[in-house]
C-alpha cells in the first residue's frame, strides 16, 4: 500500500519522478495538465470533473500536496532564503539600514528573477504552444507596466517583512511559554503543510471582497487591466490590494510562539505563486485555466480549484464558452457572453506604461492613500520620535480600514452611486445577513483584522 500515497482520485499510482514538484508527465513545459483535452482549443476543456477531486485533505496531510505540486518549488526557495539570509534578531531590535536593506535587495531580486524567468521562457523562448488567446500581440508597454507594479509589490512585501521581524525581535509578538520540542515540532510541521490550503481560503475571501464595486473601482481594477495575462501581471496590483493580499502572512500573529520560518514560508508562497499561474498559456507547469477565466469573465472563479469555494457558492465557470455552448451552462455570476478576442485586446490595452491621467476622484484617492502611508511611517518611529503623536489604535485603524472608507466615501460623493446596486454590484442581490454578510465577515477576519493587529503591534 506504500504507493497509494502517490495516487489521487482514480488516476492510479503516480510516477514519483514524473509528477515531482508539479511536473506533468515529467515535463515543466509543452505539456498541459492531464485533464486537458488536447484536441480542443486552449481553455475550452471543462473543469467540472477535475474539480470534483478537490479539496483532497488526505494528500495535504500525507505530504503529497507539498511534494507533487508547485508548492515544493516555492518551499525550496523559502528554505534557501531562510538559511542563506537568516534573520539577525539582535540587529533587528533597532531600525538600521544594513539589515533592512538586505531584506529589500533579496526580496526584489528573487521576485523579479522568478517572474522574469517565466516571462522569458514563455514569451521569449516560446516554451509553450497553447495560448489562451490566439494570435497574441506582444506589447512592451504592457510588460513594463506589469513589471513596475510587481516591483512595487516586492518593495511593499519587504516593508511588512521588516516590520514583522522587528516586532518579533523586540518581543512584541505573542509568546507561549516553553511547551517542549514535541509541541513546537508538531506546530511547525502542521502549519507548514496547511499553509497552501489556508492561502487558498484567504485568497478567495480577500479577492471576492475586492470585487465589490466601490472597492473594485479604486483598488482591484488595476489588476484587471490585464485580460490577456502574462507572468508579471500576477503581482501587478494596486498597493492597497498588495496590503490585503499579503495579509495572509500576518495570520502568524494568531499563533503565539510561531517560528519565523512560518512567516517566511507563507510570505514567499503568496509572492511567487501568481507568476506561472498568470502565464496566458495552457501547456506548462502550474498553468491555471481557472484563474484565466476570471480575468476573461471577471465575476467568476474568485478562488482556486484546490479549495473550490466558487463551486460551493455558485460562482464557478468551467471553461471558455464556445459557439456550441448554451447560455444555460453559465448561470453563476459573471459575464455570460464574455469577451471575444477583439474585445479582450481593447480592454487589455489599459495595461500600459503610459496610462491616461486619473480622473479627479481617483486622484483624490491617491492623495488619501499616500497620506495614510506617511502617517504609518511616522508612527513606526515610536511614540517618542513621532511628529504626529497619534495613538497606535488610531494608526492601525487608519491603515487597515482607511483605504476602504475613502473608497466608499468617494463612490458616494464623486460617483453619485448611492444605491445598494451602485455600491455593491455584483453582489447586490445577496443578503447582508446571508451570503454577502458571510463573505464580508470572512474578508474582515482574514485581511483587515490581521493588518490592524500587525500595525498596532508595530506602533506601540
Amino acid at each position: 500500500h506504500f504507493f497509494d500515497i502517490f495516487s489521487i482520485g482514480e488516476a492510479g499510482p503516480r510516477s514519483m519522478i514524473g509528477a515531482f514538484a508539479g511536473a506533468i508527465k515529467g515535463k515543466f513545459y509543452l505539456e498541459p495538465a492531464e485533464w486537458v483535452d488536447k484536441n480542443k482549443k486552449p481553455g475550452t476543456t471543462s473543469q467540472v470533473e477535475m474539480v470534483k477531486d478537490h479539496p483532497n485533505f488526505y494528500s495535504i496531510f500525507n505530504g503529497e500536496t507539498m511534494l507533487f505540486s508547485p508548492n515544493f518549488v516555492w518551499f525550496v526557495i523559502a528554505l534557501m532564503d531562510y538559511f542563506i539570509f537568516p534573520y539577525d534578531l539582535e540587529a533587528a531590535k533597532v531600525w538600521a539600514f544594513d539589515w533592512v536593506a538586505q531584506r529589500f535587495v533579496v526580496n526584489v531580486v528573487v521576485t523579479m528573477s522568478f517572474f522574469g524567468f517565466w516571462h522569458v521562457t514563455l514569451y521569449g523562448l516560446g516554451w509553450a504552444k497553447r495560448p489562451f488567446v490566439a494570435n497574441r500581440v506582444y506589447r512592451w508597454s504592457k510588460t513594463l507596466h506589469n513589471m513596475w507594479y510587481t516591483f512595487l509589490g516586492a518593495i511593499q512585501w519587504s516593508v511588512w517583512e521588516v516590520v514583522y521581524v522587528h516586532c518579533h525581535a523586540k518581543g512584541l509578538l505573542p509568546i507561549l511559554p516553553e511547551l517542549g520540542p514535541v509541541y513546537m515540532t508538531l506546530q511547525l510541521v502542521l502549519v507548514t503543510l496547511l499553509t497552501p490550503m489556508y492561502r487558498d481560503i484567504h485568497f478567495y475571501f480577500a479577492h471576492r471582497f475586492e470585487h465589490i464595486r466601490f472597492i473594485y473601482r479604486y483598488i482591484h481594477a488595476l489588476h484587471h487591466r490585464n485580460t490577456d495575462v502574462e507572468p508579471f501581471s500576477g503581482l501587478c496590483m494596486h498597493p492597497v490590494e498588495h496590503m490585503y493580499y499579503f495579509s495572509v502572512a500576518w495570520t502568524m500573529l494568531f499563533l503565539p510562539g510561531a517560528p519565523l520560518w512560518l512567516f517566511k514560508w507563507s510570505g514567499w508562497h503568496v509572492v511567487l505563486s501568481p507568476a506561472a499561474g498568470h502565464s496566458g498559456f495552457e501547456d506548462h507547469w502550474q498553468s491555471d485555466q481557472w484563474h484565466y477565466l476570471h480575468h476573461r469573465y471577471f465575476e467568476c472563479n474568485y478562488g482556486v480549484y484546490g479549495f473550490p469555494m466558487d463551486v460551493w457558492f455558485g460562482t464557478f465557470r468551467d471553461k471558455i464558452k464556445t459557439s456550441s455552448d448554451s447560455d444555460e451552462v453559465y448561470k453563476g455570476g459573471g459575464n455570460i457572453k464574455g469577451l471575444d478576442d477583439k474585445a479582450l485586446r481593447i480592454h487589455d490595452s489599459k495595461a500600459t506604461i503610459y496610462p491616461p491621467l486619473p480622473d479627479k476622484d481617483t486622484f483624490y484617492y491617491y492623495i488619501a492613500v499616500v497620506s495614510i502611508v506617511f502617517v504609518f511611517i511616522d508612527a513606526l518611529r515610536g511614540p517618542q520620535n513621532s511628529m504626529l503623536k497619534l495613538s497606535p489604535f488610531f494608526v492601525a485603524s487608519l491603515v487597515s480600514t482607511g483605504p476602504l472608507v475613502v473608497a466608499y466615501t468617494l463612490s458616494v460623493l464623486a460617483s453619485k452611486r448611492t444605491s445598494w446596486y451602485g455600491l455593491m454590484y455584483p453582489f447586490h442581490k445577496e443578503s447582508i445577513f446571508g451570503k454577502l454578510g458571510f463573505h464580508v465577515l470572512g474578508a474582515t477576519v482574514l485581511t483587515i483584522i490581521p493588518t490592524f493587529l500587525l500595525v498596532h503591534t508595530a506602533c506601540k
